[in-house]
This record gives structure tokens, sequence and C-alpha cells, in this order.
């Protein structure tokens, strides 16, 4: 029938639209997925966490895979500047293990730890890369505190928080 056929064509064309929109901004969208910072910001409250910590910022690095965020990480740092962390914990996959760049992370670690202290959390990519031993020299170097396998406790004034991560 000529009207069932027209809508089998119809039908054709919203296929192929869609497809093809999908096909052009799929690789826009992961483009950006991996070449933009992304900040979240979340409030947490929890009345058995001593007062003298409200407040305490909190800064998370994480996944950075070398990439490069201006000349020495200026982008990144500028950020973290704005940021105003106490505190900078850096959560694995500063490097990345398929093309390891220790010159970049180090470009932002150094920078950061003339904002805040930086505690460092090794990620899959350290381990797979073969760089970890040399990385983590240079991390302590830098004067960035390593938390393989152990607990800390953070301070502020006569309190203190146990950090198992």
């Amino acid at each position: 029938m000529p009207g069932e056929r027209y809508d089998l064509k119809k039908s054709k064309r919203w296929e192929i639209a869609i497809a093809c929109t999908i096909l052009i901004f799929l690789p826009i969208f992961a483009y950006l997925q991996n070449n933009m910072i992304t900040i979240s910001e979340i409030h947490y409250e929890n009345e058995s966490v001593p007062s003298s910590f409200d407040g305490l910022r909190i800064l998370q690095v994480s996944d950075l895979h070398n990439k490069e965020f201006g000349n020495q990480q200026y982008q990144l740092v500028a950020m973290t500047k704005e940021a105003q962390p106490d505190i900078i914990v850096i959560t694995g996959d500063i490097i990345d293990s398929s093309h390891s760049d220790i010159e970049a992370a180090m470009d932002y670690v150094d920078a950061a730890v003339q904002i805040a202290p930086v505690y460092f959390a090794a990620g899959n990519h350290e381990s797979w890369s073969g760089h970890y031993t040399v990385l983590s020299e240079r991390l302590i170097a830098a004067g960035v505190i390593i938390l393989d396998n152990q607990s800390i406790y953070l301070e502020k004034g006569d309190e203190q928080i146990a950090g198992d991560w």
C-alpha cells in the first residue's frame, strides 16, 4: 500500500538522521570528556566529625592521564588556587600507563604542594606503567604524602580524624 511505504521511508529517514547525529556528536563528546576539567562541589555534613573540621576544603584530582592543561599545567594550577583547598588529594592515574610522562605530572604536583598539603593514592595506571618507583620518589621529594596501604590522621587545632584512604 502506498501509505505504508511512505511511513517506512519516513521511518528510515529518522533512523538515518539519528545515526548521523550520533556520529557527529559522539566524537565531540569523547573529546570533551578527555580534555575538560570538571569540578563538582559537595558539601558533606556528619555530626561525628569534629567541629574544627567544619568548612574543610578537600580538592580531589584524579585521572589526569598525562593530560596537559596549558604550559606547566597553568589552567589546572589556576583552578586549584581558586578552589582554596585545605588539602589536595590526588587519587590515581596522574600518569598514563601507555605513555607515561612523569614531567607533565610533576608540573602540576610541584605547583600543588605550594598551595596546600598534597596526598597521593596510586591508581591502576601507576601500577601498570612500570614507572611507579621513579614517580613515587619524585612525589616524596616534592613533599607529597603517599598513601600506599596506610592510613593517616588529619589534625586541625586540637582535634583529629582518621583518614583511612
